[in-house]
């Protein structure tokens, strides 16, 4: 993450915080820990296992609302 999307990123994540919106922020740096297929670029190796990482998460709090 370059270093102003990692300073809006943390305001957003703030702001929602104080307003009590649950949020989740989660900073793949440059891909290395999050697959070897990504470089930090905004191509599939990167997306791919980000998506893989998000989906079951987004599932379970759509479940949870009833």
């Amino acid at each position: 993450m370059d270093h102003f999307t990692a300073i809006a990123s943390k305001t957003v994540k703030d702001r929602l915080d104080r307003l009590g919106i649950p949020s989740r922020l989660t900073n793949y740096a440059d891909g290395s820990a999050l697959s070897p297929t990504c470089n930090g670029g905004h191509n599939y190796g990167c997306w791919a296992p980000a998506i893989a990482d998000y989906i079951p998460r987004l599932e379970a709090a759509l479940a949870s609302t009833g």
